[in-house]
């Protein structure tokens, strides 16, 4: 008994010694810094294009020198600019067709021209397949397939119509096309490289200063 007294009275006077393990404190966590999304540019117009070609071939002549530049025409623009052309289309009269709209989407390496028409009673889509080519430095279309639909057409008319839009596709097509390069101004130019893709055609000519004679 006097011993558990004084066992007890002896822990009750020396407390433990053992330490306690400090307090940790968790780590603040660390907020991500916040970024700021890049401003995207929205893609330069058409006349901007030809704002900045101008430039380059302004650049060229001061220089006295020739430069290879590029020029690219989105499938938008070229529906665009090909619409207007559209009401310059002169039909002949012993041909009863009405082109209704025009519409034009690109494939690598062909332009492809949908034209909604309206011939003998009836209304149409025909689409036409065509290749760029470059003739003594100048871009020409070429017409390469012709497709009717599901209507059948009489032969006759046929020949008729694929005649008569061969002639006019292939002359609004290469109108559209050297509109847009000649508005660079009264300088010499010629075409080196016709590339079509998907959405875009790009057209790569030589600008050559005109030389002066005294």
């Amino acid at each position: 008994m006097l011993l558990t007294i004084a066992v007890g009275y002896y822990f009750l006077t020396h407390p433990s010694q053992v330490e306690l393990a400090p307090e940790v404190t968790p780590p603040t966590k660390q907020l991500a810094p916040e970024v700021t999304p890049p401003t995207t540019q929205p893609p330069p117009s058409f006349e901007q294009k030809i704002e900045n070609f101008r430039k380059e071939v302004e650049d060229a002549c001061i220089a006295g020198e020739s430069k290879e530049v590029a020029l690219v025409i989105t499938k938008d623009e070229a529906n665009s600019k090909i619409a207007p052309l559209l009401a310059r289309v002169e039909i002949p009269e012993d041909i009863p067709l009405e082109i209704e709209s025009i519409h034009i989407d690109f494939k690598p390496d062909t332009v492809i021209t949908a034209l909604k028409v309206a011939t003998y009673g009836i209304t149409l889509t025909i689409e036409v397949e065509a290749q760029i080519n470059i003739r003594d430095g100048k871009p020409e279309v070429e017409i390469v397939d012709i497709d009717f639909g599901w209507i059948p057409l009489p032969k006759l008319i046929e020949d008729q119509i694929t005649g008569l839009l061969t002639q006019k596709i292939e002359d609004l097509q290469t109108r559209t096309l050297n509109e847009g390069i000649t508005a660079i101004g009264d300088v010499d130019w010629e075409v080196t490289e016709v590339n079509i893709q998907e959405r875009q055609s790009t057209v790569t000519l030589v600008i050559k200063p005109k030389t002066t004679t005294d």
